[in-house]
């Protein structure tokens, strides 16, 4: 509703104008309705920008960053982390704050049992679009069970068996702010073998140089 009334307003001044359906601008008080369209455009490029405050990320700092967040959360529970990538990683255009919100999302909803392995990596695909994966050795999730899990709300596993807490939030949640970006994420898992999750963003994203 906030998108479509401004919208609508620019786009029927706008043809009334270009049709001379008001009449030529010394009949009738074009002013008026350029500054309609003008209020409204600024009032979506508003909306727009709180979406999504689009800027350059570096991904090494933000993966790391990422990381040293949950570093405390990882030596009480016995579970190494780690983060690879390359040094010469591209950077990203994107909405720093919400691709950080992502990332930890997948990394909180990796932890495993004791003496697990947390492993967070990045890298560039022939296409130049930038690939961000999350790895870990925890008790995975049997393939039928993973379009569930991408549901809000949903838990695999019953409240006596689950290893941590969590309102079944963190992946359809990184699924949303993946896509918000344009890209995807996709996961791949196996009881008993750990999970792996990637969240790809559109090439188009990917600072050149």
């Amino acid at each position: 509703h906030e998108l479509r009334t401004p919208l609508n307003s620019i786009i029927g001044f706008a043809d009334a104008l270009r049709l001379s359906q008001l009449g030529v601008c010394g009949e009738v008080n074009c002013v008026e309705y350029l500054t309609s369209i003008h209020t409204s455009g600024q009032h979506l490029l508003k909306i727009i920008n709180d979406i999504l405050d689009v800027s350059r990320i570096d991904v090494g700092e933000t993966l790391q960053s990422c990381t040293q967040m949950l570093d405390q959360r990882a030596g009480k529970a016995q579970v190494s982390m780690s983060a690879d990538i390359p040094d010469d990683m591209p950077g990203l255009h994107g909405d720093e704050t919400r691709a950080k919100q992502a990332v930890l999302n997948l990394l909180a909803n990796a932890f495993t049992p004791g003496n697990g392995k947390i492993t967070v990596s990045a890298f560039l695909d022939d296409e130049k679009a930038i690939h961000i994966k999350v790895e870990d050795t925890g008790i995975g999730i049997d393939p039928k069970d993973i379009p569930r899990i991408l549901i809000p709300f949903q838990q695999v596993e019953n409240i006596i068996t689950r290893s941590h807490e969590g309102a079944g939030l963190g992946l359809p949640l990184a699924k949303s702010l993946i896509e918000l970006h344009g890209g995807a994420l996709t996961l791949d898992s196996e009881v008993d073998r750990g999970t792996t999750v990637t969240l790809r963003f559109p090439p188009e994203r990917t600072v050149a140089g």
